[in-house]
């Protein structure tokens, strides 16, 4: 064996599914509410779109296949609101971070992973198409190639509790 893998959602970060969405999406809407966006419809379409990416067949990057069936529902407009999207990812979501749990062992179990030489993989549903483009890990940000800021997160917030 050369490395373990970890799903961080659920596992290394506990959470409820049904807390996080609410305050996910109430926070989205929230913010693309002023730009016309019934919550309702622009939450369904949202959904729509993930899982237009859970069926992609690879011809097509998730964020091409997202943003495809989100217009396709919602209009080209969305095509031109991206940027506030963009904002909320980038400011926004950290907010989210109340509405994840906390293990405090997963920074113990990582560290003493680690410690026996083996290399750590996390999988996240929180992830990005190309690899310098950030990804969000209840309400953090971190590039790709520094994953290990992940970990690193993780075992901060072990040694604070």
């Amino acid at each position: 064996m050369k490395a373990v893998l970890f799903d961080l959602d659920g596992t290394l970060l506990p959470m409820d599914q049904d807390v996080f969405n609410k305050a996910y999406f109430g926070a989205l809407s929230k913010k693309l509410a002023p730009r016309g966006y019934e919550p309702k419809s622009f939450i369904d379409s949202v959904w729509a779109g993930v899982i237009a990416m859970l069926r992609n067949d690879g011809k097509n990057t998730n964020e091409q296949v997202f943003w495809r069936t989100f217009a396709g529902l919602l209009g080209d407009r969305v095509l031109a609101d991206k940027k506030y999207f963009d904002e909320f990812y980038s400011v926004d979501f950290n907010n989210l971070k109340s509405a994840c749990g906390f293990n405090p062992q997963a920074g113990a179990t990582v560290k003493a992973i680690k410690a026996r030489g083996y290399k750590i993989i996390i999988a996240t549903r929180f992830s990005a198409d190309s690899a310098g483009k950030p990804f969000a890990v209840c309400g953090r940000r971190f590039e790709r190639r520094r994953l290990h800021n992940v970990l690193r997160a993780i075992a901060l917030r072990q040694a604070e509790s």
